[in-house]
């Protein structure tokens, strides 16, 4: 069962992406997948029960993933490219599935402890990333590629303990900043 909050923030970020069909769609669908939903849950168990941490649970990832799609929409607004588009290798949905998906797995390694938990979290996430991406993408290679890339980048890059090279890295690094030390949502 979802908490107040957490519906409250799903509302927030399908209103930040009206205009986009398919990241609509990627956050249907990893907003309605029980495996993600129970490893965020226990992450935020291990973090708060166990390690005496903060919350780095399903509220917390979608406070990031909420930040980061806002600051994405800004950064297009103002005529600012990503990464992706800069280097004429994708679009600005694909940067955004990518940032999506970054916010909403980030923290999936507090599961098993603090240290290293960047690392945990993509062995953790990649296999929902590429299920997720697979049914947005079946016939398409390319886009699957690009976007689980980039978004690995973004999840080992959250922490500023290893160097990014994209502006969508770079945007989940600064979104999780914001939740930690303002209310930017």
């Amino acid at each position: 069962m979802k908490s107040i909050k957490e519906q409250s923030l799903e509302s927030k970020i399908l209103k930040r992406l009206q205009k986009n069909p398919v990241c609509t769609e990627l956050v249907h669908y990893l907003f309605a997948d029980e495996e993600l939903q129970e490893m965020q849950d226990y992450a935020n168990n291990v973090s708060i029960k166990r390690l005496g941490y903060n919350d780095h649970g399903p509220v917390h990832m979608r406070q990031v993933a909420a930040n980061a799609i806002k600051m994405l929409n800004l950064l297009q607004d103002s005529g600012i490219k990503t990464s992706l588009e800069k280097e004429e290798i994708g679009t600005f949905e694909d940067s955004m599935c990518a940032v999506i998906i970054a916010g909403l797995m980030h923290d999936l390694g507090m599961m098993i402890g603090r240290q290293g938990h960047e690392d945990m979290s993509v062995i953790l996430a990649k296999p929902i990333i590429e299920r997720t991406l697979m049914h947005l993408f079946p016939d398409n290679l390319h886009r699957r590629t690009i976007i689980k890339s980039l978004a690995i980048e973004a999840i080992v890059g959250h922490m500023s303990s290893r160097k990014i090279h994209s502006v969508e890295a770079g945007i989940i690094l600064i979104a999780e900043i914001y939740v930690i030390y303002a209310s930017f949502v």
